[in-house]
C-alpha cells in the first residue's frame, strides 16, 4: 500500500500509460533515496534513546532535548494531513491519496521529504496513534518509535563517556569503524587521534587517477597545450600528497597494506606506454616515481602490496623488499623494463596476477618470487604456453614449490596453459586447486585434462566452479584421480555464458549419492543442487486465502516445507563413511556427525547459510585471502 496525494496518483497514472505506449516495463517513480534515510536516521535517534543503545554521537540530555523538539514540531505539521480513500485500485495497486495536495506539498518542502511519500511516515492506526495518523500496512519505522515510546516512555541516557572506556574497547571500536569512520572518530579530539592513527593510514592507497584529457601533451610546440595546466596541477598535487606521508615516519610505520594505481585508463594507458623513456615522461612522471620509490624503501610493516597501471623499473622493484613482513604482492597490467634484471625475494609466499589476452608484461615477475606458496590468477583467456619460450617457461615455473593455485575467470585455453605446466615440473606440491571459469564453462574434455594433471600431485582441496556436465561418474573419475582428497566443490552451470546459481542438475540426489563410495577421505562436499518444490507454490497459499489469513504463515511454512536438505546429505553420508559437512549454494550447510552404534545424525539443515561458514572456509573461502600462507 502506497500513500500518495491525488496530483502525485494522477502523474503516476499519466506515467504508467506513456511507458505501456512506448514499451517500457520499468519507470523510476522515485530518484530522491536521500530523505528515506535522514527520516530513518530521525526516527531511529529517538528509538535509541528509548531503547538504551550505544549511538557514537552520545545519548545525552541536551541531544535528547533537541530531538523531542524536533519530533514535536514534525507531528504538528503531520496531524493536519488527512488521507481518503480511492475507489480505483489498477493499474498500480495504489488504495490511498491524500486530500489536500496543498498541505503534504507544504509539508514535503519543509521537512525535505524529496519524492518520499507517506508511506514511509505514517504508522499504522493503533491506540498509541495520534490523532491525524492512518494505516500504511508497508511502514515498520514510525510505527516501531510508536511502539517504543508506548513500551519505555522514560530516556535512557549515557552515563559513560566513550573516552571513558577502556583502550582496549576503543581499539575494538576503531578496527570495526574501518578507515573511513575512524578518521572521523579521530577527530574529535587529540585523545582520540592517538587511538585512529593506526586506522586511518593502516590501508593506504596512492592513486594517480588521470583522466585522459590530464595527461600532458607529447609535442611541447602543440598548440594545444591548454591541456598541460591541469596536468602539471594533478602531478603537484600528487607530489604534495607523497611528500606529506613521507614527512611523517608515524604514519609510514603504521601502514601494514599499501595500494599503488597508476594509468588505468584505455586512451590515457596507451598514451602512458607510448611515452615511456621520453624526455616528456621523464619531466612529468619522474619526481612521483622517485617520491613512490621512497615510499615503498620507508614503509617497513608493509604485510599487503599492491601494485597496478606502473611502469615498475628495477630501481622501484627494489625497494619493495624493504619491509620484512611482506607476504602477499599484488600485480595488476604493469609495465617492465625490457632486458633487465630484476631482483629475487624467496621470502614472498603469495602473489596474484591479473593478465588480459596476450599479456605477459607482468610474468616475468614470478621469477623474482622463488618460493612462491599460494598463486590467484585472474582474466586470463587466450594464452599459449609455448609463448614464453623453453627458457623462460623454466625461469617462471611457480610450480616446483607452488601449494595453492586460484585461477578465476579463467577460460580453457588458460587452463590449459597452466595444466601444461604443471606437467613439465618433476615434483608437484599442490594441495589446494580453485577454478571459477570463464564464459566457456568447464566442458568434459577440460574436466579429463584437469584430473589428469592433479592426479600428479597430494591434492586435498578442489574447486570446480562452471561445469557444464554433471554426470554421476564424474565423481568416480575425481575419486579415482584424486585418492587424498579431504574437500570438493562442483557447481554446475545450466548454459554457457551464464553466471552460477542454483541449478537443476541432470540426474536426481540418490543417483549421485551411490557414487561417493569411491571417496575414501572426503570430508566437506558442497554444490549448487537445486530443490525444485522450493521454487513451487505451496497448499498453504490457499489455505491462507480460503482462512483469510488468520494463520501464521511462518508456522505453516514450517509445516509443509519440502526442501529436505537433510536427507540428500544423510543419503550422500551412507555412501561416504567419512563425509562430515554437505553444503548446498544459497541454502542450509548440514553438519554430520556418527553415534557409536553407526547411525547417521543430520543437523543444522533448517539454518539458512551462506558460502563463508566461520568453520569451513578452508574449503570454500568467500574471500581468497583466506588461501593465503604465512611466511
Amino acid at each position: 500500500m502506497k500513500l500518495l496525494h491525488k496530483e502525485e496518483w494522477t502523474h503516476l497514472i499519466s506515467l504508467f500509460e506513456k511507458s505501456k505506449q512506448l514499451g517500457q516495463d520499468n519507470i523510476d517513480w522515485r530518484t530522491d533515496s536521500s530523505a528515506f534515510y535522514r527520516f530513518e536516521r530521525f526516527f531511529n535517534s529517538i528509538d535509541g534513546f528509548h531503547r538504551g543503545d550505544l549511538d557514537l554521537s552520545g545519548r545525552h540530555e541536551y541531544r535528547y532535548r533537541r530531538l523531542t523538539m524536533r519530533w514535536n514540531r514534525f507531528l504538528a505539521d503531520l496531524m493536519p494531513l488527512t488521507v481518503g480513500q480511492l475507489a480505483r485500485r489498477e493499474p498500480l495497486g495504489l488504495d490511498d491519496c491524500v486530500d489536500h495536495p496543498d498541505l503534504f506539498e507544504e509539508f514535503r518542502v519543509k521537512w525535505r521529504a524529496g519524492d518520499l511519500t507517506l508511506q514511509y511516515i505514517l504508522p499504522r492506526t493503533s491506540t498509541s496513534s495520534p490523532p491525524g495518523f492512518v494505516s500504511s500496512t508497508s511502514n515498520i519505522i514510525s510505527d516501531g518509535l510508536l511502539r517504543q515510546l508506548a513500551l519505555n516512555p522514560t530516556p535512557i541516557f549515557q552515563k559513560m563517556l566513550l573516552r571513558d572506556l577502556p583502550p582496549e574497547l576503543i581499539h575494538h571500536i576503531m578496527q570495526l569503524a574501518g578507515t573511513h569512520d575512524a578518521r572521523v572518530l579521530g577527530s574529535a579530539s587529540r585523545y582520540f587521534r592517538g587511538f585512529a592513527m593506526s586506522y586511518i593510514y593502516r590501508y593506504w592507497i596512492f592513486d594517480m587517477k588521470y583522466e585522459p584529457r590530464s595527461l600532458p601533451s607529447i609535442d611541447s610546440s602543440d598548440e594545444e597545450n591548454e591541456e598541460e595546466l591541469p596536468s602539471q596541477d594533478r602531478r603537484d598535487e600528487l607530489v604534495d600528497e607523497l611528500d606529506y606521508v613521507l614527512s611523517r615516519p608515524d604514519i609510514l610505520n603504521r601502514i601494514v597494506g599499501l595500494s599503488m594505481f597508476g594509468v588505468r585508463y584505455g586512451s590515457a594507458k596507451e598514451a602512458f606506454n607510448s611515452r615511456l623513456g621520453s624526455p616528456e615522461y621523464t619531466s612529468y612522471f619522474g619526481p612521483i616515481e622517485s617520491r613512490a620509490s621512497l615510499l615503498l624503501q620507508r614503509t617497513h610493516n608493509v604485510k599487503r602490496l599492491i601494485l597496478c597501471h606502473l611502469y615498475i623499473s628495477p630501481d622501484m622493484y627494489r625497494s619493495v623488499g624493504t619491509s620484512s613482513r611482506l607476504t602477499t604482492v599484488s600485480v595488476f597490467a604493469n609495465q617492465l623494463a625490457d632486458n633487465e634484471e630484476y631482483i629475487q625475494y624467496p621470502s614472498i609466499p603469495n602473489a596474484t596476477i591479473r593478465l588480459t589476452t596476450g599479456d605477459l608484461a607482468s610474468w616475468p615477475l614470478l621469477a623474482t618470487w622463488p618460493n612462491l606458496r599460494f598463486l590467484s590468477v585472474m582474466s586470463v583467456d587466450s594464452l599459449d604456453p609455448m609463448g614464453l619460450g623453453a627458457n623462460n617457461r623454466t625461469l617462471y615455473n611457480p610450480f616446483p614449490t607452488l601449494e595453492r593455485l586460484a585461477l578465476e575467470d579463467v577460460e580453457p585455453e588458460g587452463v590449459r596453459f597452466f595444466t601444461a605446466w604443471m606437467r613439465e615440473t618433476p615434483s608437484l606440491k599442490l594441495t589446494h586447486f580453485w577454478l571459477v571459469a570463464g564464459i566457456s564453462g568447464i566442458l568434459p574434455s577440460l574436466t579429463e585434462n584437469i584430473l589428469s594433471v592433479l592426479s600428479l600431485t597430494p591434492l586435498q582441496v578442489l574447486v570446480l566452479n562452471g561445469m557444464l556436465h554433471a554426470e554421476p561418474r564424474l565423481l568416480d573419475n575425481i575419486a579415482r584421480a584424486l585418492p587424498t582428497l579431504r574437500a570438493l566443490t562442483l557447481l554446475y552451470r545450466t548454459a554457457r555464458g551464464t553466471e552460477t546459481a542454483t541449478a537443476r542438475w541432470p540426474y536426481t540426489s540418490w543417483e549421485y549419492a551411490s557414487h561417493f563410495r569411491g571417496f575414501r577421505k572426503l570430508e566437506f562436499f558442497g554444490w549448487n543442487f537445486r530443490i525444485e518444490p522450493r521454487e513451487k507454490a505451496f497448499h498453504r497459499t490457499l489455505r491462507l486465502f480460503e482462512t483469510e489469513y488468520s494463520e501464521s504463515w511462518k508456522e505453516m511454512e514450517r509445516e509443509e516445507s519440502l526442501a529436505d536438505w537433510n536427507s540428500i546429505a544423510r543419503a550422500l553420508a551412507a555412501y561416504c563413511p567419512t563425509l562430515k559437512h554437505v553444503v548446498f549454494h544459497r541454502a542450509p550447510e548440514c553438519c554430520i556427525s556418527r553415534t557409536p552404534d553407526g547411525s547417521i545424525v543430520v543437523t543444522g539443515g533448517d539454518l539458512k547459510s551462506v558460502w563463508d561458514r566461520k568453520s569451513k572456509v578452508e574449503y570454500f573461502p568467500s574471500n581468497l585471502k583466506e588461501w593465503e600462507v604465512g611466511k
